[in-house]
């Protein structure tokens, strides 16, 4: 059976193993997942102040090479929640370096990518606007602009849910 992903101690052992290299050990035949075992509770636990998004936002902007699997790994940990104060610097970067990776990627990855470090969880109300409008660009390839579409689409469901739920103390 396979552990969520959203549990925090799994994220984080997930995450190493991606950042030591280990990006295709689930694929090699003969080996079972996990292949690690969690983290105890008292080491290696993520640390809610200091996540590292610049490695993920470099994968992204092509700076470091990297297989698409380990790209949308990167993409899967890069928005997570409780992090917003790490993250919300990326949103901006995000609008403003989306359109360039249509240089280095076409086609699907160009959409995977896009919609995979799209801002989506940010309780960022303009979020929404700002996809939808740089989606009307028409230089833009379709690929982004479905993914941008896609990506306000649940940036607007997500700020509804958290507006009629609010996170508890």
């Amino acid at each position: 059976m396979v552990p969520a992903i959203s549990d925090p101690l799994w994220r984080a052992a997930i995450w190493g193993q991606l950042r030591a290299g280990v990006h295709n050990a689930c694929s090699t035949p003969g080996r079972r997942w996990p292949f690690w075992s969690p983290p105890s509770p008292g080491r290696n636990r993520p640390s809610p102040s200091r996540p590292s998004a610049a490695g993920p936002w470099r994968r992204f902007t092509g700076e470091l090479p990297g297989s698409n699997h380990l790209l949308e790994a990167a993409a899967a940990g890069m928005w997570q929640w409780g992090h917003d104060g790490c993250t919300q610097p990326y949103v901006d970067r995000y609008f403003d370096e989306v359109a360039s990776t249509a240089a280095i990627r076409s086609g699907w990855m160009l959409a995977r990518a896009a919609s995979g470090f799209f801002p989506r969880i940010t309780l960022d109300e303009q979020v929404p606007s700002r996809a939808r409008v740089m989606a009307q660009r028409p230089e833009l390839p379709m690929p982004l602009r479905r993914a941008l579409l896609d990506g306000a689409d649940d940036a607007a469901r997500v700020l509804v849910v958290r507006s009629r739920f609010p996170h508890p103390p």
